[in-house]
Formats: structure tokens, sequence, C-alpha cells
């Protein structure tokens, strides 16, 4: 495991903003409408799978012509890729296999239900379907440090995807599996816990009286998961060790299916033994070739979204978010991600879809045009990681957002709220005469405010996003609070600014001011759209 902050391509920081192309978009490399759906909205990088079962469709022949098409057509568009390895897992179960692991089940053992029945998974205590898939994924990156030895567009590469057992039991039944089982708890696992004493495996295996006679003993209700967890970490991390070894200094990660759906079964809502977060330091202790774990974070309600987001980004876990919605929603809680839990990356799922006739649809367009913001940002938000940030997120019906700094406070205007209290029909973005039809969009999508602030020092902030007006004043001004409090007109027009510019930050984390607005533009505070881009406020 590689120590990182940012993905990197020839030694050079990405903050990544993209999109995953749909499942079936390899075949035939036909990957151009997901190149040109990241290109629209800004984005800098492409995840494309790639499958076992095109890479050695014959047990030892190996074939590269499909993943050297979708490389140089990525390269070609002028993207990075992040290539993702579909072998023994796909979201809990074996779609991807090859034909001859499928077929010969004696050799290539399933997961066998209580009831004997055998399923449509790949067993991770098969060492044999581990090493054929171990032997792939190393002859595959063999030939990825071939084809780009100095990660000019290839930045990363996902082992598997939402590893674990779908449709099925907890755990695997089978005869080696269950003798497994049955045996004492292995040091391993109370090494683990004695490091890890506040992970929520070790406090099931307290709440049971510290025993080891046996994982059904140790662990209780729980046992099942976490002796899959335990095999499927160990299986995962045997075949990143193996592409590691062909190409050691490029990133690998794997992606987890969370376990917030429905009634949180293991194995019936969610792969049991994936990397969630009740298990996720067994994953951590024993799947240490691995850089780092990502959750597929499509929660559509943001406590549920910030507390994907706080589990995923610990010390030893920087907070990458692979996929994600194309709905209102995460326009709103992507903003959350980067800000307040130091994401270093993010991308949506199944991104050709967002085009509609070669042009944005509506549904995804408030998505797309978060994407296109952080993508204007994205060099600064390295450069400026450990300054202070704060997400502006609109809460239902909200008219407003406070914001605190060490020096200064700030209210964050939302335009789009409940016409009965807001401020709809209040069109203070008329100054911004290229948008004379900003706010019949604004309601007719019906996305809420939305974006970034950060102080970058101290008296100059950056500020992007949607569909608000920031108003920044400081809190030991010459100006009592009081007198301006009673106005909103008196608010907006009492920031003490040298300029307001809009612009972008360059790959080198400068920022291009494009365009200044010190006159009218600046009478209602600093308002941002998404081709606003990034807005510079320089106070006095």
């Amino acid at each position: 495991m590689m120590k990182m902050d940012f993905l990197e391509s020839r030694g050079k920081k990405i903050f990544v903003v993209g999109g995953q192309a749909h499942n079936s978009s390899s075949y035939g490399a036909a990957i151009e409408d997901a190149c040109a759906a990241v290109k629209m909205v800004g984005g800098n990088t492409v995840e494309v799978p790639v499958y076992w079962e095109c890479v050695e469709p014959e047990e030892g022949k190996f074939c590269f012509e499909e993943v050297r098409s979708i490389y140089e057509k990525v390269r070609d568009s002028g993207l990075y890729l992040i290539f993702l390895w579909f072998g023994t897992w796909k979201n809990g179960t074996s779609k991807f296999a090859p034909s001859w692991v499928k077929q010969d089940k004696k050799r290539f053992w399933r997961v066998t239900a209580e009831n004997g029945a055998v399923m449509p998974v790949l067993s991770p205590h098969c060492r044999e379907t581990m090493n054929a898939d171990a032997r792939a994924f190393k002859k595959w990156m063999e030939y990825l440090k071939l084809l780009d030895p100095e990660k000019s567009t290839l930045i990363a590469v996902q082992v598997e995807n939402e590893p674990g057992i779908m449709n099925g039991p907890a755990r695997d039944f089978g005869k080696t599996a269950s003798e497994e089982f049955a045996k004492p708890l292995p040091e391993r696992m109370t090494a683990m816990m004695s490091e890890c004493l506040q992970a929520p495996v070790t406090k099931q295996w307290e709440k049971n009286g510290c025993r080891t006679g046996s994982w059904q003993e140790a662990f209780g209700e729980r046992a099942q998961e976490i002796f899959t967890a335990d095999a499927v970490a160990y299986y995962v991390n045997e075949v990143a060790k193996a592409g590691r070894m062909a190409y050691a200094d490029m990133p690998l990660y794997t992606n987890v299916w969370l376990e917030d759906h429905r009634l949180k079964l293991a194995g019936k809502d969610y792969p049991s033994g994936g990397p969630v977060n009740f298990v996720l330091d067994v994953w951590k202790y024993r799947a240490d070739s691995l850089d780092f774990i990502s959750p597929d974070n499509y929660q559509q309600t943001y406590s549920g979204y910030a507390k994907c987001c706080d589990n995923y980004s610990r010390k030893d876990n920087p907070l990458f978010i692979p996929e994600s919605g194309l709905l209102e929603w995460n326009s709103r809680f992507l903003f959350s991600a980067v800000a307040d839990y130091k994401a270093i990356g993010v991308c949506a799922f199944g991104i050709e879809s967002i085009l509609e006739d070669g042009k944005i649809g509506e549904t995804c367009q408030a998505v797309a045009e978060s994407l296109r913001i952080l993508g204007a940002l994205g060099a600064g938000l390295i450069r400026y990681r450990e300054k202070p940030m704060c997400a502006i997120m609109q809460e239902e019906y909200a008219q407003y957002q406070y914001l605190e700094f060490e020096k200064y406070i700030g209210i964050a205007y939302f335009t789009n709220c409940n016409p009965l209290v807001g401020r709809i029909g209040t069109d203070w973005n008329w100054h911004g005469y290229q948008h004379k039809d900003y706010l019949t969009r604004q309601h007719k999508g019906g996305s809420r405010g939305r974006g970034i602030v950060i102080q970058s020092g101290e008296k100059e902030f950056f500020v992007a996003g949607d569909a608000f007006q920031l108003v920044l004043l400081p809190k030991d001004g010459e100006t009592p609070l009081h007198y301006l409090s009673a106005s909103d007109f008196h608010l907006t027009r009492s920031m003490d600014f040298i300029s307001i510019e809009e612009g972008r930050f360059l790959e080198n984390g400068e920022f291009k001011a494009c365009r200044r607005r010190n006159g009218d533009e600046a009478d209602f505070g600093i308002w941002v759209e998404p081709d606003a881009e990034v807005v510079r406020i320089r106070l006095c």
C-alpha cells in the first residue's frame, strides 16, 4: 500500500472529477459516449470496466486488443482513465468470469447455501479460483505497465467490483468453508482486534465475551458475515498483490456496496463479506495491498450520505467516491464530500445517461452542473486542501445558510425556496445579463443551492456553486452589525472588497481570472452559477 493523498499522473496530483461508463460499455470498446459525456460536464476522468472473460477467453490465452482500444480512445480524448477489473466479483456475483471458470464447478467452487443449493457466486474459499483470477490480473497489469509506464493516462485500477456474496447466504456452507468456520478463531483476528479497539467487529467480540472457540462463538449473530469478510478480503488482496508485482506504483483500490439498504441483511440487501463499515477494519488489516477502499455512495438522504463519507474518510483511507447518482440530491451532497470530508475525487455512474440527443438531459442537469463546478475547482481543491472550506447545501425550504470563519461571518441566500417565506421571484441575478432566464430555469429544474466556499488567505475567498448569493462581513467590522441586519439591501452592499473576479483554476493550481465584476454585478453579493465557474473575492 502506498501513502497517498491524491491520484497522480506523471507526478502531478489530480482531483478526479468524472463518470463511470455503464457495465457493458466496454464490449466493442464503445466508450465514445462516456468520454463525450465526461468532457461535456468539464470532468477529467472516465472509469471503464474490463472483463476477465474477455482478457482470458481460454485458460492461459490472453487477449488485450480491447484494452488497448479503450486506452487509446480515452488517451486521445484528453481524459484520464481508471480501469475497473470485473474478475471474480461484480456486484457480489460472478457475472464476468470466463466461461471455462463458470462451467467447471468441481474445480472452481460455487457458494453453497445451507440447504445444499449451489449459488451463482464463486466461493471466496476456493484457492484454485483465486489463483486463476490473480494470474489473469497480473498478466493484465503487466500489459498496462507496457502500455502506460508513466501513468500519463491510466491513474488507478479497481480490483474486483463490489465483492462478496449476493443473492445467497451470508457465508459459504460448502465443506471447506464450514470446516474453517468451526475452527478456533485465528490469531490474525485477535491481533487485528487488539490493534483496532474501537472497531465494530471488536465491539461485537466483546459483546460475546471475547471467546475464541469458533467463529460462531466469537461473534454470534454477525459471525457469518465477519467470517466471509475475512475470506473475501484475503482473496482480493491476493489478486491485488499479484497485480502490484507487475505494476508496483499503480494505485489499487476496491469499491463497496454499502449496507444501508432495506433491512440491512448481509447477502440479501448487500454482498456479505464486502468492505462495509461493520467489517472495514477487517479489510484494512487483511487487504494491505489495496491503497484505499471506496464507497459507492447512492444514499439519498444527507444523513446517510454524510455517514458514508465519515466512515470512509479515515487517516488510513482517503475518501474516493467511484460511483454516485445522477439525480438532483447528489448534485448537493457531493459538495459536502469534498469540503467536509476531503474527498480526493467524485464520479457519477452511467455517465452516458446524461446525454439526450447529444445534449444534457433535464433530469441530469443539476449533477452535470455540479461536476462542471468541481472540474473548474479541482486544482484549487488540491492547492488549498488544508485551508478552511465550507459546503453550501440548501436544506428543504431553507432560505439561507449561515457560515462562520475565524474572522468572518457570512450568509448564503438561496434563490429557489418556499415562495411563502423565501426570496423566490427576486431576480438578483439580472446583473448577469447573459442569464436573463436564470430563475425560470432554476425553478423549472427544482435544483437547490449548492457549492463550496474556500478561505484561501486571510482576506481571500473562492466561491463556486449555483443558486445562491453570498455575503461576507468581518466579525470585528467598524460598522455595528445591528445597523445592517434590518435590510438585505444594506447587507449585500456592505462588503468592503478589492475585487470580485470570475475564472477557474489551471492545472498548476493558479487561478486565472477571465472577468472582473466590481461594478453593478457586485451589488447583490457574490452570486455564483455553473458557467461562472469559480469566483474569487479579495476583501479589504
